[in-house]
């Protein structure tokens, strides 16, 4: 299966269609592509908000947002970028898609931010089956967590040297 990124103009994220999900998928990813679009629109360090479609065999298979600088959340490292809003459409899950979509992220990053060590999420303490899918692509618990939109979310982090390894 070919799996690439396509970085998207943020105006264009509530139009993204072809990416299905349970409802509590899409609760735990961010919500609705509309309500993302939304909250990115109102975000006043937007310019730190890349977001990239997920395209797996020439079709859209999901989406990923990456932030750096002062658009980080507090739970994050100044060294790091950030992955939210992570979602593989139902019918790519358990494919290898997602897996490979957090290895050519790492890819981008190194070649656009040089600068940055390490990738790091959070996840929902109750969304079980993305954790275990985080910890195999290679990240590790940090130890902390916050609270979430949803609840209590564990931080998880992965050097973005040890992920670009497993390509």
């Amino acid at each position: 299966m070919d799996v690439s990124l396509k970085l998207i103009d943020p105006a264009k994220i509530a139009a993204v269609a072809g990416i299905e999900l349970s409802a509590s998928e899409e609760d735990f990813a961010g919500g609705s592509m509309i309500g993302i679009a939304g909250r990115l629109k109102a975000r006043p360090n937007s310019e730190g908000c890349f977001p990239f479609l997920i395209i797996a065999d020439c079709k859209i298979a999901g989406f990923l947002m990456l932030r750096k600088g002062q658009a980080l959340p507090d739970w994050a490292a100044p060294d790091a970028v950030s992955l939210h809003n992570f979602r593989i459409s139902g019918r790519m899950q358990r494919r290898g898609c997602g897996a490979t979509a957090v290895v050519r992220a790492a890819h981008w990053i190194a070649t656009h931010w040089p600068q940055a060590s390490k990738l790091m999420l959070s996840v929902n303490v109750e969304n079980v089956i993305a954790r275990e899918f985080y910890l195999r692509c290679g990240f590790q618990e940090t130890g902390e967590s916050h609270n979430g939109r949803l609840g209590v979310e564990d931080i998880l982090s992965c050097r973005v040297s040890d992920l670009m390894q497993k390509s």
